[in-house]
């Protein structure tokens, strides 16, 4: 079976260009310092090789920019897009993160 990585996105401005032009786009938010984070992604990258849709990632690590616009208060963070507007979220939990059930369930509900 192929490794497949999911894209990952610096700025702003390529989030938005990567997400306008498509009807539905989950995106990770985690920063490689947060154990929380490097747990959950190889669960977020499996979801990418075995779901339909889009998916991204974004290393947030300093950019203080994309924290307060999305209003990021918890790593890992998963938020549904359609085309370049955030339509749902799923906030992880503080000293827990978030776990494959979590974003099935979330999957599920943002993909009818």
């Amino acid at each position: 079976m192929e490794t497949h990585t999911i894209p990952e996105v610096q700025t702003e401005t390529d989030l938005l260009a990567a997400t306008e032009p498509l009807e539905a786009t989950y995106v990770l938010f985690y920063a490689e310092w947060c154990p929380f984070s490097r747990m959950f992604l190889p669960v977020f990258n499996q979801f990418g090789q075995t779901h339909t849709g889009s998916y991204l990632r974004v290393l947030l690590e300093d950019n203080d920019e994309l924290w307060e616009k999305y209003c990021i208060k918890v790593v890992p963070t998963v938020l549904f897009f359609q085309h370049d507007v955030v339509a749902a979220r799923l906030d992880g939990t503080s000293g827990r993160g978030l776990t494959g059930q979590e974003l099935q369930k979330f999957i599920a509900t943002t993909s009818k």
